[in-house]
């Protein structure tokens, strides 16, 4: 990483096609390293949860397997009103999603008696 972070300086003081080929290659050594080191990692993970599950250790295993089932997603926090303008107040984008909903969702009903 930092031998990465080094190439990347030189590259930014003097911006060559050597010096950014060598900073490519730096980075991607250290992201094939990360993504390597990631891949060991969880595979750790993954056999603390199935030596917790073999020794019957409930507490430990769901503990340890709660880390794959809470991966949290991000809500939006902003959306467009009918005319495009972004809509950024928690309020003003409720009241949007509950007219879109209800105009989209509106169930129809046929006209039995006419």
């Amino acid at each position: 990483m930092s031998q990465k972070n080094e190439t990347r300086k030189k590259h930014l003081q003097v911006k060559t096609r050597a010096t950014r080929e060598i900073y490519e290659a730096k980075r991607t050594e250290a992201n094939r390293t990360y993504r390597e080191k990631k891949r060991i990692w969880i595979n750790n993970k993954i056999r603390q949860i199935e030596e917790a599950s073999n020794k019957n250790d409930a507490r430990k295993f769901f503990k340890e397997a709660q880390f794959f089932y809470n991966q949290k997603s991000v809500l939006p926090i902003s959306c467009k009103d009918k005319s495009a303008n972004i809509l950024s107040e928690h309020g003003d984008i409720l009241r949007r999603w509950t007219h879109n909903t209800s105009v989209t969702y509106k169930p129809s009903v046929p006209e039995l008696w006419s």
